[in-house]
């Protein structure tokens, strides 16, 4: 669960990186295009400008040059002041002074046509010029004021936009840092946790090790007890029960040499060598007497070897020369 929530903290965090980049991406646009709204300004008041040279050259030469270079500064600034209205027709109060800025500007080219045209068909009329001069002061004064309302809007709208930047930025950097430490956080959990569960493994594995080893001595110590007890019962079917028949046969064998012609103790004394045999025969097949003496191998080849005798059956055994190894037999 660590490593799961672990991996699903950095997806999350990847997603709202990607959202918050973009919304970041999305503002920068928005201060670029506060720069460009404002270096159209610039570029209107600069063709404007230019065209205002031309006006005053012709005026002062009547020169068709000077006509001409007014009539090419035209163009530029309607195409100037469509941009910028373009770029402005997000904001209502933006082309409201756009509206106002293309009617004093046209005012103004108006006044200098009207200036050009006084000047070509009347050479000397001064109070003429001054008239026109005296109106087109007052619209290029409102003119300006007009542009630097406009540049102060979007001065207004870029430390605006500058700021909502610098939020997403901090944002961004503050998820990204966020979502580290707490991946971090729960990787060290996952990784606690991983080295515990392996360590109760393996303290698991020892355990069952060390039971595996009890166990093993357990069952050393009963094959041990059973030996002992097989041991014990074959030395007092030996030296208890064998000894007693054994005086029981010779009372019996005293008790013929006098009544020779008996055949009912004669069946009892058979049948008592039989008792006597078939008991020394449990008692070495319970402790074989070699075991002790000879060890495993010679015990085992004459217990097998017996068995063969007593039940015809052929058996073959393997013992490998490894001490203690366990044998291998084949029928």
């Amino acid at each position: 669960m660590a490593f799961t929530s672990a991996v699903a903290v950095l997806l999350l965090s990847a997603v709202a990186a990607y959202v918050t980049i973009g919304q970041l991406g999305n503002s920068q646009r928005w201060v670029v295009h506060t720069y460009q709204v404002q270096s159209v300004l610039g570029e209107i008041d600069a063709v404007l400008a230019n065209a205002a040279r031309a006006r005053n050259s012709y005026i002062a030469s009547a020169n068709d040059s000077a006509q001409a270079a007014f009539a090419a500064a035209i163009p530029p600034v309607q195409e100037k002041l469509a941009e910028v209205r373009k770029l402005t027709e997000d904001n209502a109060r933006q082309q409201q002074l756009c509206s106002q800025l293309e009617a004093l500007t046209m005012q103004r080219i108006s006044l200098f046509r009207q200036q050009m045209e006084l000047r070509r068909t009347k050479p000397g009329d001064s109070a003429g010029q001054n008239d026109l001069v005296g109106k087109d002061l007052p619209l290029s004064f409102e003119r300006a004021s007009v542009v630097q309302e406009m540049r102060d809007e979007e001065q207004r709208l870029l430390e605006l936009r500058n700021q909502t930047s610098s939020r997403f930025f901090s944002l961004t950097v503050a998820i990204l840092a966020l979502t580290f430490v707490l991946s971090l956080i729960l990787f060290s959990i996952h990784y606690r946790l991983l080295t515990t569960e392996l360590e109760a493994r393996a303290q698991a594995e020892r355990s069952a090790r060390e039971g595996e080893k009890s166990l093993q001595h357990l069952t050393s110590r009963l094959l041990q007890m059973q030996d002992e007890e097989r041991r014990k019962f074959s030395r007092e079917l030996h030296d208890s029960l064998g000894q007693y028949l054994a005086g029981v046969k010779m009372n019996l064998d005293m008790s013929a040499r006098l009544h020779p012609s008996d055949e009912l103790l004669a069946s009892a004394i058979q049948l008592l060598d039989e008792s006597i045999t078939e008991t020394r025969t449990i008692s070495h097949l319970l402790h074989p007497p070699l075991l002790d003496e000879v060890g495993f191998s010679s015990a085992a080849k004459w217990y097998l070897r017996g068995f063969s005798e007593r039940s015809g059956v052929d058996v073959k055994i393997d013992l490998p020369i490894t001490s203690g190894a366990s044998p291998k037999i084949l029928r």
